[in-house]
């Protein structure tokens, strides 16, 4: 099972297009998989007790179960926000980090998809994330897609592009035999 991680909770964001497109593809190869939508964090996951097993929010909990303790590699599609990764998957990856730390992101791998409207592709903000996720275990896949000009790229719901397409394709397929 491969957990495709949407990693902004913005609405009608590209990183769900480009997510839906990720999906469609390991479904074409025969993969298990599903997505995990940012959108659907509680409003009250943010408060002091978080920190706690015992304050982790009972939504939180749900998502860690079914998303990411279970699963042995994830794909996380993170758009760029001020230079780095939104910090809604900063704190998901804490919110989930205070129940069963080791099984959450230890020994499992990730392929990271980078997108914005500038012409880097976020490649900033996946270094940041490659750290936060190095250092809690996991293993990340060597080559990162960037999707710079996402804007002109994405036409009503559907990645239009046909280089970053098949280019898209192409490392999906890799990672899975990663």
């Amino acid at each position: 099972m491969i957990s495709i991680i949407i990693g902004t909770n913005r609405i009608d964001s590209k990183s769900r297009t480009i997510g839906d497109a990720v999906k469609k593809r390991l479904e074409q190869q025969g993969e298990e998989c599903q997505i995990l939508d940012l959108r659907g964090l509680p409003g009250a996951l943010l408060h002091s007790e978080m920190y706690t097993e015992a304050g982790q929010h009972n939504a939180v909990a749900q998502l860690q179960d079914v998303y990411i303790s279970p699963v042995e590699k994830f794909i996380f599609i993170v758009p760029e926000y001020n230079g780095s990764f939104p910090g809604i998957l900063k704190l998901f990856l804490d919110a989930v980090s205070v129940r069963n730390y080791k099984s959450n992101f230890s020994g499992k791998k990730a392929f990271l998809i980078g997108l914005a409207s500038g012409r880097l592709g976020n490649a900033v903000g996946l270094e940041h994330l490659t750290s936060v996720l190095n250092y809690v275990g996991t293993s990340i896949f060597p080559r990162r897609l960037y999707l710079p000009g996402i804007d002109s790229k994405v036409t009503e719901g559907e990645l239009t592009h046909p280089a970053d397409m098949d280019k898209l394709n192409n490392m999906v397929d890799a990672f899975i035999k990663y």
